[in-house]
């Protein structure tokens, strides 16, 4: 071989490595990373994939002979990914299934959108005639359960459950006010709402459905940390 010829070789060696890497980083960008990055993005940031119930991410729409192209930790990555965004939309549903059999029979209960609310408390307002009257406040069910939730568990009686909740409403990290327990009792004329909190959680209903609010929050936080993961998976390959 002539020496002229070694350099024409070995640039023709490199400029094939060089072409065949492009077409991968090409291929990388518009079948894997393109597809994937910006819901990977949201959602490590908090931002879920799908609506409330109904979830499903981009990840499900990638091919098999595009998976076959991918590193095996990110396939695994990604199915793991998948497969929790998927659990977390049936506990969701769940949720909504087990607060709708409950919700109408606490004090203003309702639902607005995927949220559970009640009164948990009031606010002085005036009208045109400038007489002072007492709104309610609607607040968060899950918030709320939160807070009575170790006294739903140790109350004997609806007297005992009436006192602890009221304890509660004084605390400051309460998302209830005690003047919302008087709002039940004298505008609702709701005086036996312990009796029916304390019925609904000995019943399990209340108990399910704090479990199901436990597993939904720690789905979130496993989906996060996975698709921080594969954020950073999916950075390594554009």
């Amino acid at each position: 071989m002539e020496l002229s010829s070694i350099p024409r070789a070995a640039y023709s060696i490199v400029s094939r490595k060089f072409t065949k890497w492009k077409r991968k980083k090409q291929f990388n960008w518009e079948h894997i990373v393109k597809p994937l990055i910006g819901e990977v993005k949201r959602t490590s940031e908090g931002d879920f994939p799908g609506n409330y119930g109904e979830r499903e991410t981009e990840w499900d729409d990638i091919g098999q002979e595009v998976r076959l192209n991918m590193p095996n930790d990110l396939v695994e990555i990604g199915d793991n990914y998948s497969k929790l965004v998927e659990d977390l939309s049936s506990k969701e549903e769940t949720r909504e299934s087990i607060g709708a059999q409950f919700i109408n029979r606490l004090p203003g209960g309702k639902k607005e959108n995927n949220k559970f609310r009640l009164i948990l408390g009031v606010e002085e307002v005036r009208g045109p005639t400038d007489i002072p009257r007492e709104d309610p406040i609607l607040g968060d069910l899950d918030e709320f359960l939160q807070h009575i939730r170790p006294v739903l568990e140790s109350s004997e009686t609806p007297d005992e459950l009436e006192k602890e909740v009221r304890s509660i409403a004084k605390q400051h990290e309460s998302n209830f006010e005690e003047e919302a327990i008087e709002y039940w009792r004298n505008d609702l004329s709701d005086p036996e709402w312990a009796d029916r909190l304390l019925e609904l959680y000995e019943t399990g209903l209340i108990k399910a459905y704090c479990e199901t609010v436990d597993h939904i929050s720690e789905y979130k936080r496993e989906i996060t940390i996975t698709a921080m993961e594969m954020n950073k998976k999916l950075k390594k390959l554009n």
